[in-house]
């Protein structure tokens, strides 16, 4: 028999594995088996109305993108040494918490 417990429990598990967002914060890729080298995710939603998309080699970012769907804070964890792009602005994340405030429709742009 189909468990409907078990089958959106797993799906769950896993986006938990490739994206965090508790307590306001945001963490990609915080808890990826050493197995997945390689991969992708595209429209995974995050608590304070964001929109995450992501593609990672050999276990690190390689591009991601961050959408504001409603605007607000936006706090990033483990960008450190990333490049970042957001509204025509582009550097270095030198901070291990990346703090900006967003409007309707911005993208940070994260560059591996």
């Amino acid at each position: 028999p189909f468990q409907i417990d078990g089958s959106f429990g797993i799906t769950v598990g896993i986006a938990e594995m490739l994206l965090q967002s508790h307590g306001g914060d945001i963490s990609l890729l915080p808890a990826t088996p050493d197995e997945w080298h390689d991969g992708s995710f595209t429209g995974l939603k995050a608590r304070g109305g964001f929109t995450v998309d992501c593609a990672f080699e050999d276990g690190r970012i390689k591009e991601a993108s961050i959408t504001a769907e409603v605007g607000g804070e936006l706090r990033v964890r483990g960008i450190n040494g990333l490049t970042v792009e957001i509204g025509g602005r582009k550097w270095v994340n030198e901070s291990e918490e990346l703090c900006l405030d967003t409007a309707v429709g911005d993208v940070l742009h994260i560059i591996g």
